[in-house]
């Protein structure tokens, strides 16, 4: 119905006229619209919808249905990834909430060393009897003597042995890094690498390694002290130990950088950090202590003949309660180094006198 020139219309056909023009703008804006893919929103507007006035008949709702389902697309692919991205805060807070019940958990409990290890006790033992045999054996044990006889001096000078003994650690050092690795990595490549200082979140920082390594140092020493044992736990190869301090010089410069930095590695590595954590698993923190404090006695086997296996027996034993107290191998490391500064300034001391 349209509204003549000059004739009066009454109210009735006044709303039929505006609903008539409302409906020739919904027609032109939905056409418009859809064309463009764009879904209208008739909600809007008042109580006017399409459904209530035939306008899903409308010419331009019938040109634009592949608009109509490319929106529709596009909307379940929005819904898609919102409920994508709802799983996945969902997720994070749940793993959160692991996170902080584990760190209640470890909170409670004197160990910090992980429950469980990817690796059977198969590979612990055949990782260990491999490098006691044939890296700490030859290159450890015998190194000195191999040495001597390839340079055909049964005697060598302090210069030279302590040189022989900064390379056969350093190879040592080396060559038990490679063998732990090639063993966690065959089980495990994602903690590869990690064996120093293992992943537990937030749960380092409730027990500080730096607090804990000055205490069991003072009362490593003081135990020491008390029991008149500064040979026990004594860098290795102990005899010449005095000789290499009193000889100065690069001598002294080479059992340094020996006894303070890389046997301190290189034990911790082996027995706390690889074979304290396996054992700990497998049999609880305290058996492991034990076995692999054992273990480091027998490979100081000449300090342990001569009579110093109970002073080496109780420093694994710090050692190793002090790595599990902490979590943290530096804890150890530390202890291990600073020890044996103070056995080598004492025997310093004591030659110098």
């Amino acid at each position: 119905m349209r509204a003549m020139p000059g004739i009066a219309m009454g109210p009735s056909c006044q709303a039929v006229v505006k609903l008539q023009r409302e409906i020739g703008r919904a027609r032109i804006c939905s056409g418009v619209l859809l064309a463009c893919g764009l879904r209208p929103n008739w909600q809007r507007h008042s109580d006017f919808t399409p459904s209530s006035h035939g306008l899903l008949d409308a010419p331009g709702f019938e040109l634009s249905r592949k608009g109509r389902r490319r929106s529709q697309m596009r909307a379940c692919d929005h819904g898609s990834s919102r409920k994508d991205s709802n799983a996945a805060e969902s997720n994070a807070s749940s793993a959160a909430a692991v996170e902080d019940v584990t760190e209640v958990a470890h909170s409670e409990t004197f160990s910090r060393l992980p429950a469980s290890v990817p690796w059977d006790g198969t590979a612990v033992a055949v990782t260990v009897v491999t490098y006691l045999g044939v890296v700490h054996g030859p290159l450890g044990v015998g190194g000195l003597s191999l040495v001597a006889s390839l340079l055909h001096e049964p005697d060598l000078a302090p210069e030279t042995k302590a040189a022989s003994l900064l390379c056969l650690q350093s190879l040592e050092a080396l060559a038990a890094t490679w063998l732990v690795q090639s063993t966690v990595q065959e089980h495990d490549d994602a903690i590869a690498g990690r064996i120093l200082e293992p992943q537990f979140s937030r749960v380092l920082r409730n027990r500080g390694w730096l607090p804990t390594s000055v205490l069991c140092l003072i009362g490593l020493l003081l135990v020491v002290v008390a029991t008149s044992s500064t040979a026990a736990c004594a860098p290795k190869h102990g005899d010449s130990v005095v000789e290499f301090v009193t000889a100065g010089g690069m001598s002294r410069t080479g059992i340094i950088a020996v006894s303070c930095l890389i046997t301190p590695y290189l034990e911790e590595y082996m027995y706390r950090g690889f074979l304290l954590t396996s054992l700990a698993a497998y049999f609880g923190w305290p058996a492991g202590v034990l076995a692999s404090s054992v273990v480091f006695v027998l490979a100081h086997l000449p300090l342990a003949a001569g009579g110093q296996a109970l002073g080496l027996l109780f420093t694994g034993c710090v050692l190793g309660v002090s790595f599990v107290y902490t979590g943290n191998l530096a804890t150890s490391l530390v202890i291990h180094s600073l020890y044996n500064a103070t056995l080598l300034l004492a025997l310093s001391s004591s030659s110098s006198c």
